[in-house]
């Protein structure tokens, strides 16, 4: 076994029994600029929570200062994790990305091409971001990065449907008090309009999370079924996916055997 490989976790077996042990990262690119310059968002989560952060950046980062925000908004904040998941991406894979995660005592775990228990968490919460800045973002898309603070607290302060918690919650065992509508009496107008637009981008955010969590239950009853399977049933087995090199040539065999 090469030392790459020894450093890199199986994931499917990680236990976690604390927030911010085991974590995942991700990149969404292809977003339009904003003013600021930032293209793409660093989705870091939680795999014990479920807790995100929204970082902005731009696909031009490097790797050292991709490890720099990581250190601004994790490990200051929460620790050094003691597995992190991610993809191949070359700044992930780096000799220097290895060499520092190595030299903190965490373990790279790299997922292959077809790993759902890595890649899953992640890429459904990078379809959630992107579903919330259309809601949130869409009158000023130029401006997004300024707006992902008040997402990612909305994001964190919602129940999240496998724990029955909200991520916030789960981390700091509190909740947290949240933005509301102004009254009528402030004074100090750039106040009360700084104040209104949280409240309103907090407001369309939470509302499209519950949106999505409904649409995901639909889905979910949808692909329900009481179908019980038992010992010497015949199935249809998709094999795409599934390394199967030891068993006879599949040449002539339909990719469901």
């Amino acid at each position: 076994m090469s030392a790459d490989e020894e450093q890199q976790a199986e994931v499917g077996g990680t236990p976690t029994e604390q927030p911010w042990q085991v974590v995942s990262l991700d990149f969404i690119t292809g977003l339009p600029p904003t003013t600021s310059g930032h293209d793409a968002i660093l989705v870091i989560i939680d795999k014990f929570s479920k807790m995100g952060h929204f970082i902005p950046t731009h696909t031009t980062a490097c790797t050292e200062e991709t490890a720099q925000l990581f250190v601004r908004y994790i490990i200051s904040q929460h620790g050094i994790p003691t597995t992190l998941i991610s993809d191949r991406d070359p700044k992930f894979t780096s000799k220097f990305w290895k060499e520092l995660m190595s030299l903190l005592g965490t373990k790279l775990a790299m997922s292959s091409a077809y790993h759902l228990q890595i890649d899953g968490q992640t890429e459904r919460l990078n379809q959630i971001v992107k579903q919330l800045l259309h809601a949130a973002c869409k009158d000023e898309i130029s401006k997004w990065d300024l707006h992902l603070p008040v997402l990612e607290f909305a994001y964190n302060n919602a129940t999240h449907a496998a724990t029955g918690q909200t991520p916030f919650f789960l981390c700091y065992r509190r909740h947290p008090l949240t933005p509301q509508k102004p009254t009528a009496s402030a004074t100090v107008q750039p106040a009360h309009d700084f104040i209104t637009t949280m409240h309103q981008l907090w407001d369309r955010t939470h509302k499209r999370l519950l949106d999505i969590q409904q649409q995901q239950k639909r889905q979910a009853d949808r692909h329900c079924n009481d179908h019980t399977i038992t010992v010497g049933d015949q199935v249809l087995l998709d094999t795409r996916n599934l390394d199967i090199s030891h068993l006879p040539s599949k040449r002539f065999c339909d990719d469901r055997s």
